[in-house]
C-alpha cells in the first residue's frame, strides 16, 4: 500500500515537505533535522491550505528524520494558530498517523503538542514505525 506513486508535492522548505497523497485523500508532512520556529510555522500554515484545497481528512506526520523542533514554534501552534486561524482547517482532520522520530528528544517534544491539538480539534492520532502501517490505519 505504498503512497510513492500518488505523491504530489504541495510545499517544500529546508525543514519540511508536504505531499498530497491523492490515492489516500491524505496530506503527508515530512520533517528534516532541527526545525526552527519560522519554517515550522510556515509548514503548518501550508498544511492548512493543503487540507482545504485538497479536501483531505487525514494527515501522515513523518518525523523519522526530525531531530528537534523549536519551543516557540510548538507554543505558537498550540496557543495561537491551532486555536485561531488554523482551527477550522485542523478541525477537518479526522486522523493523524505519526511516524515516530528516531530521535527520542524529538519524539518526546511532539507528543504533548499532538495531545494538545487533539483537545482543540478532536482528531484521532496514533504512532507508527513506518508509512505502510500508518496508511493501513488511516484506511480502516
Amino acid at each position: 500500500m505504498p503512497a510513492v506513486d500518488s505523491e504530489q508535492l504541495f510545499y517544500t522548505s529546508q525543514s519540511s515537505t508536504l505531499h498530497h497523497l491523492s490515492d489516500h485523500a491524505a496530506i503527508k508532512m515530512s520533517w528534516f533535522g532541527e526545525v526552527d520556529r519560522e519554517p515550522f510555522q510556515e509548514t503548518y500554515k501550508s498544511l492548512c491550505a493543503a487540507l482545504q484545497e485538497k479536501d483531505a481528512k487525514w494527515v501522515i506526520a513523518d518525523e523519522r528524520n526530525m531531530t528537534g523542533v523549536s519551543t516557540k514554534g510548538r507554543m505558537w501552534l498550540v496557543t495561537k494558530f491551532g486555536r485561531r486561524e488554523g482551527k477550522i482547517a485542523l478541525s477537518r482532520v479526522q486522523r493523524i498517523a505519526i511516524i515516530k522520530a528516531r530521535s527520542v528528544f524529538a519524539s518526546t517534544v511532539t507528543k504533548l503538542m499532538y495531545k494538545t491539538l487533539q483537545s482543540i480539534a478532536g482528531f484521532e492520532y496514533e504512532y507508527f514505525d513506518d508509512e505502510d502501517q500508518a496508511l493501513r490505519w488511516l484506511a480502516q
